[in-house]
């Protein structure tokens, strides 16, 4: 553990109905926390437990610094979920998410927590990460800007300068996170990988998502779906579906009926 709070309220228990059968853990985007995946827990069949990932300088943890070193989050975050549970574990990133939960994935695999399907929503394969994009150097203007133009902001909000107050740390930390990130070369992952855009996204290139096929030795699918940049608050009943839909085989062999999860 590092200084930044450990493991404390790493794991966010996001909803729990009935019996569960696996672990969907979901890393938002930049500067976001476990919140914005509370609808989407709200609709997961009760056989899908879900569990937002929060980092550092946000929510309950905004006083605490943010990391500055990938491996010391990917450690961390492997002691947290292997702590949580001995559930099989689905993984989901949402945009710059996706990076970080694929590199979990590659961390999980010589565990017991070794994960059986990664989503991945609106984000290019990590073989076409631009590395030094120096985004976390802009200034307060230019971030503003820039978070308005992606979309995932409220614009009013944006214009309150006590909001941006709040977000400004966090979302510095996790573009500074992986401002020098460069994929590995090694072999592709031994499970399902599924990526999800949205037909409307000018942030993530559709033929570019298609790479994240040459990451998995397993199988990979594609889902477009309607909404924007992002999936999660603009197509929250198709990513519920589709979601669902790859995870039905799994969930099958583990002993849900499938009439129970529609």
């Amino acid at each position: 553990m590092d200084g930044n709070g450990g493991l404390r309220e790493v794991c966010v228990r996001l909803g729990s109905k009935g019996q569960q059968l696996l672990r969907l853990v979901c890393l938002s985007h930049a500067g976001a926390g476990a919140a914005p995946f509370f609808e989407l827990a709200s609709r997961m069949p009760a056989e899908v437990g879900v569990l937002g990932l929060r980092l550092p300088g946000r929510e309950s943890r905004i006083a605490e610094a943010g990391y500055e070193d990938l491996a010391v989050l990917l450690r961390d975050l492997r002691e947290a979920i292997c702590r949580d549970g001995d559930l099989p574990v689905v993984l989901l990133g949402d945009c710059s998410g996706a990076i970080v939960m694929f590199e979990l994935a590659h961390a999980l695999l010589s565990t017991a927590c070794r994960p059986v399907h990664l989503f991945c929503l609106s984000q290019e394969a990590p073989q076409h990460w631009e590395a030094g994009s120096g985004l976390h150097e802009l200034s307060r203007v230019e971030l503003v800007t820039w978070l308005a133009e992606t979309g995932g902001t409220d614009t009013e909000l944006l214009e309150c300068e006590e909001f941006v107050d709040i977000i400004e740390g966090a979302v510095r930390a996790d573009l500074r996170l992986l401002d020098g990130y460069v994929c590995p070369a090694r072999p592709p992952l031994p499970l399902p990988i599924t990526a999800l855009c949205g037909r409307n996204d000018h942030e993530a290139a559709l033929e570019l998502a298609l790479d994240w096929g040459a990451q998995t030795a397993d199988r990979f699918s594609l889902h477009v779906l309607s909404g924007e940049h992002f999936l999660v608050e603009s197509a929250s009943d198709e990513l519920r579906d589709s979601i669902v839909g790859e995870l039905l085989p799994v969930l099958g062999a583990l002993g849900a009926e499938r009439w129970q999860l529609q």
